[in-house]
């Protein structure tokens, strides 16, 4: 076995530690963030959409009051007039409600939309190289949501 030339410098063999400076991190103009911010708002954008979708349905899936969950027929023994008055006051406060729910959820619906249509034109006319096809589908899907939430149709 042979001996290693040269002398042995132990303090040459240490590690040295070093904090990262500003050229060694990745930056938002060389492309490094990109990906990052369009998972973040495409997956923001996506939960209001569903979020929106599931707040507009709610009513219907709860269904009105109807008149079989009140005695209100005549030929029943508990029939009374303050069970009529009930009755109509709920389905009143059941059309406000579904009302409501409805409008926020269309702007639940609208917003998340807008986040989904940002973040497809951001990341598809981006400096990050991406194939010329993949921009465009980007750009494309971006003007299908686009036209969608304006009532314009497309096919």
């Amino acid at each position: 076995m042979q001996a290693p030339t040269g002398h042995y410098n132990p303090q040459a063999a240490a590690p040295v530690a070093t904090s990262p400076t500003a050229a060694s991190l990745p930056t938002q103009a060389s492309g490094g963030g990109s990906s990052n911010s369009f998972s973040l708002i495409f997956t923001a954008g996506l939960a209001l959409f569903v979020f929106g979708v599931l707040l507009y349905e709610l009513p219907d899936i709860q269904g009105e009051p109807t008149k079989y969950d009140y005695h209100l027929d005549n030929n029943d023994l508990f029939f009374s007039e303050n069970e009529e008055n009930k009755y109509f006051k709920d389905r009143t406060l059941f059309t406000i409600q579904e009302d409501r729910m409805q409008s926020f959820g269309t702007v639940l619906k609208a917003g998340g939309g807008a986040l989904l249509v940002f973040a497809l034109i951001n990341e598809g006319a981006s400096q990050v190289k991406l194939p010329n096809g993949v921009r465009t589908g980007m750009i494309a899907g971006a003007a299908f949501i686009a036209a969608q939430f304006f009532g314009v149709s497309l096919f």
